[in-house]
């Protein structure tokens, strides 16, 4: 994939994310707007945005989604153990540990990483995100809620099928039915998903500026420990899986979204369940800021090995 396009895509992004900040700062958007955009998107925008890939005939195959599936299983199980993995190389405290289990488990596969995957693979490579969307719903409601409770002892609480049917899920199992099924969508439905979709890359993008917007840099720039999280999780992790993908897939999309979505910034929803909770959702927090900054650098690096 070309430095040059791949860069460019990510400045564009960067530029997107700035604009959010910009109106955040000069008080043009307040943060209950900027809170109102951000359910439009997910339940709205980014979903329909999903589904809006598969109304039109499509250059993934069947076989192709089944060996996504299988991969993405795979990839969230060597991320759950990597978890543990960086957590104690870097001498994380145990109080803190499910904070950088999440961290590197779930990132953000919605706000970024549609936008990213749409920008740089096409609309078709998103029916594999879908996929991933998918099983990051089901495994961030089960055993992030699982691994958040086991550090507050006592706490009540626990995972409730519910909490999995969200628009997010919901778009992503339709999606994936309407490709696998080849079920046809009337123009006019068509282009009615298209029309409400086409605002999910700005609006996520707008959002995650106005969040960045309300953070003390400063602080989070001084965290060493978070630093080299970021080096381990976000740089040598996505290579590493974009190397081993290169032996084992032949498909280029597949290895792009692969990457794209192994190499995207913290996710919102841990931050989100600490809240839930009633546990500390600082560091989370700050590695959200961390992680999304920085991901202009991150993920560009990460693309050029493909």
């Amino acid at each position: 994939m070309s430095f040059s396009l791949v860069l460019g895509q990510m400045v564009m992004i960067f530029i997107l994310m700035m604009i959010g900040f910009f109106f955040f700062k000069q008080k043009l958007v307040s943060e209950q707007a900027a809170k109102d955009i951000s359910v439009m998107v997910v339940n709205l925008c980014s979903p329909v945005l999903l589904i809006s890939s598969v109304s039109r005939e499509s250059s993934v195959t069947q076989h192709n989604v089944l060996v996504f599936t299988i991969v993405t299983v795979l990839s969230f199980a060597v991320l759950i153990l990597l978890g543990h993995l960086i957590s104690a190389l870097l001498l994380v405290p145990k109080p803190r540990k499910s904070d950088y289990m999440m961290m590197t488990i779930f990132g953000n596969v919605g706000f970024i990483g549609i936008p990213v995957v749409s920008g740089l693979l096409g609309q078709d490579a998103l029916i594999y995100v879908a996929i991933y969307n998918l099983a990051f719903n089901i495994l961030i409601y089960t055993y992030g809620i699982y691994i958040i409770r086991k550090d507050m002892e006592g706490e009540q609480g626990g995972f409730r099928l519910k909490s999995c049917i969200n628009p997010g899920t919901i778009a992503s199992l339709i999606t994936i039915i309407i490709f696998w099924f080849h079920i046809p969508v009337p123009n006019v439905a068509a282009q009615l998903l298209n029309y409400a979709g086409q605002p999910a890359t700005f609006l996520s993008l707008f959002v995650i500026g106005t969040s960045l917007a309300q953070m003390n840099l400063r602080e989070v720039v001084s965290d060493v420990r978070l630093l080299l999280f970021t080096l381990l999780r976000f740089v040598a992790v996505p290579i590493l899986a974009v190397l081993i993908s290169k032996l084992v897939l032949k498909d280029e999309m597949m290895r792009g979204v692969l990457a794209l979505m192994i190499a995207v910034p913290v996710g919102n929803l841990p931050a989100m369940l600490n809240k839930q909770f009633g546990k500390d959702d600082s560091v989370v927090a700050k590695g959200i800021v961390y992680t999304t900054v920085l991901s202009v650098l991150t993920i560009t690096v990460t693309c050029m090995f493909l």
